[in-house]
């Protein structure tokens, strides 16, 4: 597992948006103010927990300050014994090392190509993938993965599994990533509906995961935040337990992130506590145009 409970609170400039549209970006500074909590916890039936999590911001001297970068991954693991415990770890050091170079070598040659993010998910899946084929015991490791990177009020998402990312304001909550699930394939097929989805028996059974197969397909999605947006990143063994609109009423009654991450890890365990539960929460406080 990377990274313990934590908050995550910074204020930076950075380029931001700006014109008749609110979610398009303009060459502009700006203070940004983000805060956030990340949580991670076992669970009441694992014995190891097989998730990783990380947060990162990326400092470089030779950049000005509001083009500092910023990494939000959750990772799910599977396999036997260990295996997942180190693919997802696998996972999320290989991607943020690859990220972390190509951001390096670019010299802040902003905007980023959301190539970069995609890259960096299939650098670790043939790590993964090579990794379990040295030893037949490792056979059917992998990882889900849904990272975020944040430049600015523009997050670029690079997204494998069902590992799952929100958008929530006080408006809405919306799911932006699709799960590579065999339940979620049949729902879009018209061959069940969201109520039979919620109990079905191979609801958890995904079709895409980083590790199993090489060459891999990599789904990107591209958000521009506004001003009170809230990003969630979590693992199944979170959103199983909640409707859309619980997981909405609960993350915008509070500006607490750290009591809200607790609240719904407790939750997630008082009604089953099936898997492993990590999340990661931030939001853009505010874009000070000065």
């Amino acid at each position: 597992m990377i990274s313990p409970d934590s908050t995550i609170e910074k204020q930076e400039e950075s380029k931001i948006t700006e014109g008749n549209d609110e979610n398009t970006v303009v060459e502009k500074k700006a203070y940004i103010r983000i805060r956030g909590s990340m949580r991670t916890d076992v669970g009441k039936v694992r014995e190891i927990n097989q998730d990783s999590m990380l947060t990162m911001q990326l400092t470089m001297n030779e950049c000005s300050e509001f083009l500092q970068p910023r990494l939000f991954i959750v990772a799910d693991g599977m396999g036997g014994m260990s295996d997942g415990e180190v693919a997802s770890s696998l996972a999320i050091r290989h991607v943020t090392a690859r990220i972390t170079e190509n951001l390096l070598k670019r010299n802040c040659d902003f905007p980023v190509d959301i190539k970069v993010l995609s890259g960096a998910l299939e650098y670790a899946n043939e790590i993964i993938y090579n990794y379990a084929r040295e030893d037949p015991s490792r056979e059917g490791m992998g990882s889900t993965i849904t990272a975020g990177l944040l430049i600015g009020n523009r997050l670029l998402i690079g997204h494998v599994g069902d590992t799952r990312a929100y958008l929530i304001n006080t408006k809405e909550i919306r799911q932006i990533t699709e799960d590579h699930s065999l339940v979620n394939r049949l729902l879009k097929m018209g061959q069940l509906t969201p109520e039979q989805a919620q109990n079905y028996p191979h609801k958890n059974l995904i079709y895409r995961s980083l590790g199993p197969n090489h060459p891999i397909e990599i789904a990107t999605y591209e958000e521009c935040l506004n001003p009170g947006d809230i990003i969630l990143i979590c693992c199944d063994g979170l959103w199983d337990y909640f409707s859309n609109e619980e997981f909405h009423q609960i993350i915008t009654s509070s500006t607490d992130f750290d009591k809200i991450t607790a609240k719904l890890v407790n939750l997630a365990n008082e009604r089953g506590g099936k898997d492993n539960i990590t999340l990661i929460i931030f939001q853009l406080i505010c874009i000070d145009k000065g």
